[in-house]
């Protein structure tokens, strides 16, 4: 039964979501359409400022579209509380397809080199706004710890 617990902490389930957290996703809505809206600006941004951002931008549009439509399918369900656990499990898969791809791209065929320092710390802001989000929006601890895991993974494998 430990590794059901496990995995159930690490994944989300719904019996897991607190009601502060619960709260806090209801009343979230708006933010988490900004925060992504304003990661595919600023990814935009940087494009436009050092063309040799290409490769993250190409990454962060699809990953910051495939989390407003997440948090727009969760917004639709019943069931709140597992609302949040659902949006959580896409944000963590974005993540992992994001990093993944990013790793693997940049590993082989040189996805992102010579960016210049804007491009790059405009990535470091959204990058360092991620723990700060992901709690604000009630995501439970082990998709947090794991989002953020596979960020930093993919920045020390790159």
């Amino acid at each position: 039964m430990a590794p059901r617990r496990t995995l159930a902490f690490l994944l989300g389930c719904r019996d897991g979501v607190f009601s502060e957290d619960l709260e806090r996703f209801q009343g979230t809505f708006t933010l988490c359409i900004a925060f992504c809206v304003v990661g595919i600006v600023l990814s935009a941004i940087a494009f436009i400022a050092d063309r040799a951002f290409w490769g993250i931008f190409a990454l962060e549009v699809p990953f910051f579209s495939s989390c407003i439509i997440g948090r727009l399918y969760a917004a639709f369900c019943a069931d709140q509380r597992q609302a949040v656990v659902s949006f959580g499990r896409v944000w963590l898969l974005a993540t992992l397809a994001g990093c993944g791809s990013f790793v693997l791209l940049n590993k082989y065929h040189h996805f992102c080199e010579d960016v210049s320092l804007m491009p790059a710390c405009c990535l470091a802001l959204l990058t360092a706004l991620v723990p700060t989000y992901l709690k604000f929006m009630g995501v439970q601890l082990g998709i947090r710890i794991l989002s953020c895991a596979s960020v930093w993974l993919a920045y020390h494998l790159s």
